[in-house]
């Protein structure tokens, strides 16, 4: 009998960006990702995750004067696409997997304490 794998799950490096680039970050987050399949999920403690939306990123921002950030993902449908926009009022954090290549995640946590997730998708994963 083999004996279990009770090793962790291998942690992905978080880059935490500071609440005064939020701005520039999301803006250089849309021009790498925008027009990319993406998954627009939310989680909190103790709740599954539920998937947001799944569609096209059109643009994600930071207003600091209304102290949200706006997620905007188009969702393919027959005829006229449709534009969802998701907000995360008063943000806590924003963090991405990677640092220096095209991120793949980025995660939004609002004082509510739920974590809104986007995950840029590889084209063919999205043919489905």
């Amino acid at each position: 009998m083999r004996p279990s794998s009770s090793r962790p799950a291998p942690r992905i490096p978080e880059r935490i960006v500071a609440p005064w680039n939020w701005s520039a970050f999301l803006d250089e987050f849309t021009t790498e990702v925008a027009g990319s399949p993406v998954v627009v999920d939310v989680s909190a403690y103790g709740m599954r995750h539920a998937v947001v939306a799944r569609g096209i990123l059109e643009v994600m921002l930071f207003d600091e004067r209304g102290d949200v950030v706006e997620i905007a993902v188009q969702i393919p449908a027959p005829g006229r696409p449709s534009l969802l926009r998701h907000h995360v009022s008063e943000p806590l954090s924003i963090s991405t997997d990677a640092e220096g290549l095209r991120p793949t995640t980025l995660r939004v946590e609002g004082t509510d304490g739920r974590i809104t997730q986007v995950q840029a998708l590889p084209s063919a994963a999205f043919g489905g």
